[in-house]
């Protein structure tokens, strides 16, 4: 039992290191996905939306940001 414990842990931190990538790595990649660090550094706005729930009542939310700090939530409520 012992042996066949050992042998599974072996090989599950084997796949683990094998297969992980370093903090750098994912940074790198993600900014290479999203059109490099120049395309970042020259972004000035920011739009995010979703919903979000209070007492069980859903509603929608947008934020936008705008550089260099300007800034505006919408909230849509019944009432």
């Amino acid at each position: 039992m012992l042996k066949h414990l050992f042998i599974v842990s072996f090989t599950l931190l084997t796949i683990l290191n094998v297969y992980s990538q370093s903090a750098d790595k994912v940074l790198e990649d993600y900014l290479e996905a999203i059109g490099g660090k120049t395309h970042l550094e020259n972004l000035e706005t920011i739009v995010m939306s979703g919903k979000s729930e209070m007492a069980g009542i859903e509603f929608p939310v947008t934020i936008c940001q705008k550089a260099p700090s300007k800034s505006y939530t919408e909230v849509y409520v019944m009432g």
